[in-house]
Formats: C-alpha cells, sequence, structure tokens
C-alpha cells in the first residue's frame, strides 16, 4: 500500500521550525546518552568488567535488551487507552533513564554475588521503558517532518548525532584513560553523567506539539492485515533483516575485542571512534540529498564493499598490528552515514501517513530488535564455541575472536543480497 498524503496540514512554518530545533536538541542530548551508556560501548564494557564479569557474558546485555523490545506490542495496545498520549510518552522516556542510572549504582554498591543480577534486572527495565515509548517517539517525529525535508533534515539530524557523539568518545576515552581498570566507582560516575544528559534529551521534547495524527493513531488487529498487504514495506523489513544480519551478530563483541584483544585502551578506541564519526559527519552533510536519491537498493550494494573490509580487517589485526581496525572504522563511516540515511528515508516513505503509522513503525522495531537479541545470542555462543579453538591460515594465527570475525565476514559475503529487497529512489 503506498503512502498516503497528509491527512491534515502540519505545523505552521514558526512552529515547524521550533519543533525541527527541539528535535536537534533532543538528538544531541540523546546521541551524549547513547554513546556514553549504551552496553555495547566501552565504557560500559570497562563498567561491567570491573564488577568482575567474565567477558564472554557482556554479549548477554544486548541480548536482553533487545529481548525487551517484545513490549512495543504492548505499548501499541496501551496507547489506544491512553488519554494524554504525550505525556505518558515522556514519562516512560524518563523512566528509561532512571532505571539506568540505578542500574549503574545499584551495581556499584551490591555485593558482588548480586552485581550480575541486579545490573541485568534494571536495565531491563530501562530498555522495557524505551521499547514502550518508542513507536510514539518515532511517529512523532516522522509526523513532524514534512516530506520535502526529509532528505535534508535526516542529513542535519545525521550530522549533529554524529557530532556530538564524536565529543562525547573523546571525553570519555581520554577520562576513562585515567581511571584504573578495576575502579569501579570512576567508571560509573562517568555513565551517570550520560545518563543526566539522556534526561536533558527527553526535557527538549516537552516544548515540541504532537500532531494529531501521532497523537490519535490507534492500534487495531485488524491494523496487521493491512501491513501484511504493505508490499515495499515488508520487503524492506526483509532486506534489512538479510542485510544487517551479520552486524547483528558481530557488533557485540566490538569493545571487548578492543580492550582484551587489542589492549588498546579507552583513549585510544576514542581516536578510532573519532575518525569514524569525522568521516560520518561528511558523508551526511555534504551527500544527504544525493543519497536519498539513490535509494536504500543503490546505497547498500555500493557500501558492502566497505563493510567486508571492516570484518576482514578485525580478522587480521592483533595486538602488534591493530592500525586495519582504525582504517576500516574510518571507511565504515562513509558506509553508516550514508546508509542511515537511505534506509531512514525508505522506510519513511513505505509508512502511510495515517492513524496506522505507528503499528508500521512499531512493528519494525520489533523486528529488528528480536534479530538484535537473536544476533547477541548467537555472538555468545558461537565466542564461547571457539574458546579453545585456534587455526592457523597462512601467516595468521586465529584465536577465539578473530575466528569470530572470520564467520562475520564469510556471512556478510552472503547476506549482501538482502539489498535487492530494499526500495529504490524515494519519488517526491
Amino acid at each position: 500500500m503506498p503512502a498516503t498524503s497528509r491527512l491534515r496540514p502540519g505545523l505552521p512554518v514558526t512552529a515547524l521550525q521550533r519543533a525541527l530545533k527541539l528535535f536537534n536538541w533532543n538528538v544531541g542530548f540523546r546521541s551524549v546518552f547513547d554513546y556514553a551508556c549504551t552496553v555495547t560501548g566501552f565504557l560500559f564494557v570497562d563498567y561491567a568488567l570491573s564488577l568482575g564479569i567474565a567477558k564472554e557474558k557482556i554479549g548477554l546485555f544486548p541480548a536482553l535488551i533487545n529481548l525487551a523490545c517484545v513490549l512495543q506490542l504492548a505499548a501499541l495496545w496501551m496507547m489506544n487507552h491512553v488519554k494524554r498520549p504525550k505525556l505518558f510518552t515522556l514519562s516512560l522516556a524518563y523512566l528509561e533513564i532512571l532505571f539506568m542510572l540505578g542500574a549503574v549504582v545499584v551495581g556499584a554498591v551490591a555485593p558482588p554475588a548480586a552485581r550480575f543480577p541486579a545490573l541485568f534486572g534494571l536495565i531491563f527495565l530501562a530498555a522495557a521503558a524505551s521499547s514502550l515509548a518508542r513507536p510514539t517517539l518515532d511517529a512523532w517525529l516522522a509526523s513532524t517532518v514534512p516530506a520535502r525535508m526529509r532528505g535534508r533534515y535526516l542529513g542535519i539530524r545525521f550530522a549533529i548525532m554524529t557530532a556530538l557523539s564524536l565529543v562525547t568518545t573523546l571525553t570519555v576515552g581520554a577520562l576513562a584513560t585515567r581511571i584504573p581498570r578495576d575502579h569501579t566507582w570512576g567508571f560509573a560516575l562517568l555513565l551517570i553523567g550520560g545518563c543526566l544528559c539522556g534526561a536533558a534529551a527527553v526535557f527538549a521534547l516537552h516544548r515540541i506539539p504532537m500532531l494529531r495524527m501521532a497523537e490519535e493513531e490507534t492500534f487495531h488487529l485488524r491494523d496487521i492485515r493491512e501491513l501484511l498487504a504493505n508490499r515495499p514495506y515488508l520487503r524492506l523489513l526483509l532486506g534489512l533483516l538479510i542485510y544487517d544480519a551479520p552486524f547483528l551478530i558481530g557488533t557485540v563483541y566490538y569493545q571487548v575485542f578492543h580492550l582484551k584483544i587489542l589492549h588498546l585502551n579507552e583513549f585510544a578506541i576514542s581516536i578510532l571512534a573519532a575518525g569514524y564519526m569525522v568521516v560520518k559527519i561528511i558523508t551526511t552533510s555534504l551527500f544527504g540529498p544525493r543519497i536519498d536519491s539513490l535509494g536504500a537498493r543503490r546505497t547498500s550494494y555500493l557500501m558492502a564493499p566497505i563493510y567486508l573490509m571492516l570484518f576482514f580487517c578485525y580478522v587480521v589485526s592483533s595486538a602488534q598490528f591493530p592500525w586495519p581496525v582504525y582504517l576500516a572504522w574510518a571507511l565504515a563511516g562513509i558506509g553508516d552515514g550514508a546508509w542511515g540515511i537511505a534506509i531512514t528515508s525508505g522506510l519513511y516513505s513505505v509508512v502511510p501517513e495515517s492513524r496506522t503509522s505507528k503499528a508500521y513503525f512499531a512493528v519494525y522495531n520489533l523486528a529488528l530488535l528480536l534479530f538484535s537479541a537473536l544476533g547477541a545470542a548467537v555472538a555468545v555462543v558461537i565466542v564461547e564455541a571457539l574458546k579453545d579453538v585456534s587455526v592457523m591460515i597462512g601467516p595468521w594465527r586465529l584465536e577465539q575472536f578473530h575466528l569470530f570475525y572470520l564467520s562475520c565476514t564469510l556471512y556478510f559475503a552472503v547476506s549482501i543480497f538482502g539489498a535487492h529487497f530494499m526500495p529504490g529512489p524515494v519519488k517526491k
């Protein structure tokens, strides 16, 4: 089912400009929170390892967070019965920050035997609150940004996201390097600072009107029939899950690899991330409209060689030879910058601007997060299975994590064909 025209006029020009600026403030603060507090980031990994959690278990945290996504279905039902959806959504967003803050503090003060389960439980609650709020937050932004502005605005939005992430990762890297690896509270204080930025991100949304299209959307079981009849939407979802599958497995252990295999310190990791982000900023700022016109299918094929190189560089990197990882992440900035714009614009183009749009965003997030949980679980199984395996290939001795990334490389070489199912150029 193609996207229909907007059911009613959007915001007046002045109100729209103010709303987009506030959305920019939101994504800026949210980027600081996401990069500082993500469970796959080096800061959280440092914090978890300082608590005595085994490196193989780190993969369980992203699996747990993504499993919480099933609550997005509950969110669709709950929003049918909420009289003040904006207040309800903002409350859930604040709860996410509160639970994450609680996880950091409780994990640091709990007895050693209780740390892992306490951290596990509170992070699950934070992820649950985030999942309940996500469908409405996505529909809120999508219903505010006019179709004619999507390519340009998404380029600006991704540039802000990347710029703030750059500042965050360099600052956190410089500070974390000065903290002894067993100093739990040092890492905890940095995570708490990230949580405060998360609260500021939610606060920025208070003055943005929630258009009735987003506010009054309700979900009914019959909406599933409409969703299943939308072939462009289903093709995008299928293509995304096929193409993205190796990343859902591989990203789980990036920071463990950096810290435990390459023996990089936190500032060295932040420099690696900085190169990636600088390239991503340039890509999104200069080429946003052009990428939007190429479409998700062409963009995915064009970026595939870069992603193959990303995984393969992990295979050939070592503590004595770490530079391939730096090169790979600089090139990956091009891929992620371009692909992020293309897939987001492609999604907006296949979601009808009607009261059912919230269901589309929820199912999209649900599928992606469920597959992320599955990918993280598969990653844990693979890493555990490879724990005592060693293979000689030419001059390289490949052990646990090198073999893990070799499997990701081979998997992506097959999964590239998922790009075939993604949408072409978006018609304005």
